[in-house]
């Protein structure tokens, strides 16, 4: 596993956020240097580590411990880096964007949504296939509608279009610095590998993994997907877990075949916790006299939400609906600070409200049926 737990009891510690925030690398081009593969195993709960067997000898064999993820849910930038949010300036899917939006075909589409909700996922599927046309190859692999009201479509863009490994890589990328330096690398991750089981995942690694190759990043996300149908405690979950162990054990064992010696990183992109309660946020947002695209901007997700202000006084209304909430809270300024927000793109968010641990908003912009984990 990634790194020792330095004084707090298994907590993030400062001294391990200021080791994920240094954005420099140093790159080893001996031929006797060990590969590296590095392993993306979503959702993979600090506390997991102790229900698995061959990831728990690994960690004997080395360290281990709790850290705390980059804020939102589109950490690449971030990993690759300097495991900030800074570099990237986004931290979330989906970006205020108007001008270079690429579901325009919403905008013809809305007022026969609204007529003909049994025609929703043809239409869905027209608006998919449209954005897929007007993006980069990287992010035409999971742009979507999602669940985005139609009107607000057309307001959206993808936040992330080129892959961090990508040849058009800013030059402080890890995947950058490796091809400065003759290094190739294998890339086996979401979102290039949509559609296929993690077990469909492992095979391509298995078969792309060489002596070409002294480092790969692979990305499983099994487990995940049975956390949030499942819930983190269930025994699909452990199931899923198990399955994730015995993928890793060959990979790591077809690495050793392959480059003799190798330097393990394994971490999860972030925890889980079981839902305990639902809310409906869009609600009050629809019901407070507020224009979207005239007055706010919003887009809300299952565990926030974020605003953007065309007026003033939206800032106003918008901070008296939800300053008593008790299901969440309006990040302040420190928290802006803390998690990186203040060196984001504005085209991120103005304002960010986030949900209490266990509070899913239901229904948002991303599904009307609620996750159990």
């Amino acid at each position: 596993m990634l790194f020792r737990s330095v004084p707090g009891h298994g907590q993030p510690t400062r001294l391990a956020r200021r080791l994920l925030s240094e954005p420099r690398w140093t790159i080893v081009t001996t031929s006797t240097s060990p590969g590296v593969l590095v392993l993306l195993i979503d959702a993979m709960r600090w506390d997991y580590l102790a229900r698995t067997t061959f990831l728990r000898a690994c960690a004997s064999e080395g360290v281990s411990g709790r850290l705390e993820e980059p804020f939102g849910f589109t950490p690449r930038a971030a990993y690759f880096r300097g495991l900030d949010v800074e570099p990237g300036g986004f931290t979330h899917m989906f970006e205020w964007n108007p001008s270079d939006s690429p579901f325009g075909a919403a905008v013809h589409l809305a007022d026969l949504a609204a007529r003909r909700p049994d025609l929703e996922p043809t239409l869905r599927a027209h608006v998919d296939a449209a954005a897929r046309q007007r993006v980069p190859a990287f992010a035409a692999h999971y742009v979507s509608s999602a669940a985005i009201p139609f009107t607000a479509l057309p307001y959206f863009s993808v936040a992330e279009r080129e892959a961090p490994w990508s040849s058009h890589a800013p030059a402080d990328s890890l995947f950058a610095q490796l091809a400065g330096a003759s290094r190739s690398a294998g890339v086996y991750a979401w979102p290039e590998t949509n559609g296929l089981s993690d077990r469909a995942i492992a095979a391509k690694a298995l078969a792309g993994i060489d002596t070409s190759q002294r480092f790969a990043f692979v990305h499983l996300s099994a487990l995940d997907a049975a956390g949030h149908g499942y819930g983190p405690g269930s025994r699909e979950t452990q199931d899923a877990l198990d399955d994730t162990d015995r993928l890793v054990e060959g990979l790591v064992a077809h690495c050793r075949r392959v480059w003799g010696s190798l330097r393990l990183i394994a971490f999860g992109d972030h925890g889980m916790v079981p839902v305990v309660r639902t809310v409906d946020a869009l609600n009050p947002l629809t019901r407070s006299g507020l224009r979207f695209g005239r007055d706010v901007g919003y887009f809300v997700d299952s565990t926030g939400i974020r605003f953007w202000y065309l007026t003033s006084e939206a800032r106003t209304v918008v901070r008296r609906l939800f300053a008593e909430a008790d299901y969440g809270r309006l990040l302040d300024e420190n928290d802006w600070k803390r998690f990186g927000l203040d060196r984001c793109d504005r085209r991120n968010g103005d304002d960010y409200f986030l949900a209490h641990p266990g509070v899913v908003l239901s229904p948002n912009f991303f599904g009307a049926r609620p996750p159990r984990g």
